[in-house]
């Protein structure tokens, strides 16, 4: 690789950014919107297992469950617990009627606690992007002389 950035005069060595997910999701899109032009649908049958439906068009995918079918082992000793905030979500195994019990109220706040925090990112995303335009603004309003102009619009 040094040889060949030796061999090219004033040729520049390679980036080394590294690809951040978007733009491997829009090259992705790209290269599947080529291939597969009114999207494609792959059904996965394992008879006994699992009976659902890969559906990709544009930029949806969809997995659509035919039908639900589990074989969960059955737990003679342990038991395992799901907890948000040490209250039970999801409770599994040993003297759990039915062997498994979902306690609905704790999944809605433990949902719901999930749905907020994705809306204080995207807030503290949008307050940052807001920011960074202000202090460019700020910035390009500075003179050579490192002096701020008057407000007043005499400077």
């Amino acid at each position: 690789m040094q040889e060949l950035e030796r061999s090219r005069p004033g040729a520049d060595p390679l980036p080394d950014k590294a690809l951040d997910t978007k733009t491997v999701e829009v090259l992705a899109l790209a290269v599947f919107r080529t291939m597969f032009r009114d999207g494609i649908r792959v059904p996965l049958k394992v008879s006994g297992k699992m009976d659902l439906d890969l559906v990709v068009k544009d930029n949806n995918v969809l997995l659509n469950m035919n039908t639900v079918q589990t074989e969960v082992p059955e737990l003679s000793i342990w038991r395992i617990i799901f907890a948000y905030r040490g209250k039970a979500v999801l409770e599994y195994g040993r003297g759990i009627p039915n062997d498994m019990k979902i306690h609905f109220p704790q999944m809605c706040v433990l949902l719901l606690a999930i749905w907020r925090e994705k809306l204080k990112k995207n807030r503290a995303k949008a307050r940052g992007e807001t920011l960074r335009g202000q202090e460019l603004l700020t910035m390009s309003r500075i003179d050579g002389s490192g002096v701020r102009p008057a407000e007043d619009g005499t400077g």
